[in-house]
């Protein structure tokens, strides 16, 4: 280059602009950079335990013993590890609303404890009286109590078996960081008019989508193998699937913290 064109290129009132944009695409590439590497770092978590922290109220369907499943459950959370990698027991149940607001609660929170139980209570005289509304709830006849839909009243039953994986990324970050198997549940008509009964005294909750399911367990999410491989041998065995299985209580828990904090607060029979 010459002298002269050296100092045409000083002189150039383009020249500022032309290093502004460079900068900018400079600017922009570091700020994708950045972007990418955060969610890397996001998504970076040991995945050899589970440490999920979970939230508010909920809602449960739980069921009259069943010594086979219990066992199953056991069974299957021992294989997964132990409670040192975060894997923790808890009773059979389908939920039916995750993290609830009760609605009537007065400054608008999810633990008014006590506002919630008697919400809930409302909720189950609100679903009975549809039921019997229906024809589909318990029956007199000559002093001797029946149901017309005895069967999928107070009973549901699995259609299949499924295994699922659950990053925390999932859900818009709402993910629980884990591999989970369960058993999904066949919908029918009470337990969708119970789920709607429920959503409207206290919202639908941490869930858009009501999916009724069993699960057996929250497991590491380097687990994965086991349960994919499990999942899919009692899928080929039938496992549990279509035994209806007898609801014995409609029930409030506390599930904040993990597993292992879980606590009951309310169980109506049913």
């Amino acid at each position: 280059m010459s002298d002269y064109d050296a100092d045409a290129d000083d002189d150039d009132p383009h020249r500022d602009n032309n290093n502004n944009g460079k900068k900018k695409r400079r600017l922009n590439e570091q700020d994708e950079e950045e972007k990418e590497k955060g969610e890397t770092d996001r998504d970076f978590y040991d995945k050899s335990k589970f440490d999920h922290l979970f939230s508010g109220l909920s809602i449960w369907l739980e069921f009259e013993e069943n010594g086979d499943l219990d066992d199953q459950m056991k069974d299957l959370q021992l294989s997964c590890g132990s409670k040192e990698c975060g894997v923790h027991s808890f009773l059979p149940h389908v939920t039916i609303l995750y993290n609830v607001i009760d609605k009537k609660a007065a400054d608008g929170t999810s633990h008014q404890v006590s506002n919630a139980e008697a919400t809930l209570k409302e909720c189950w005289k609100t679903f009975a009286a549809t039921e019997e509304s229906k024809g589909d709830g318990p029956q007199e006849e000559h002093g001797i109590v029946t149901s017309k839909e005895k069967i999928s009243s107070h009973k549901v039953s699995a259609s299949d078996w499924m295994y699922f994986h659950y990053p925390k990324s999932a859900d818009s970050g709402k993910g629980f960081g884990c591999s989970i198997s369960l058993l999904l549940i066949e919908k029918s008509s009470w337990l969708d008019r119970l789920h709607q009964v429920c959503t409207n005294a206290f919202g639908q909750g941490d869930r858009d989508k009501f999916v009724p399911h069993l699960s057996l367990v929250y497991a590491p999410e380097d687990r994965e193998k086991l349960l994919v491989e499990y999942t899919q041998k009692q899928r080929k065995k039938g496992l549990f699937l279509n035994e209806p299985m007898a609801v014995k209580y409609l029930s409030l828990w506390s599930t904040e913290g993990r597993i292992c904090d879980w606590r009951p607060i309310l169980k109506i029979p049913v």
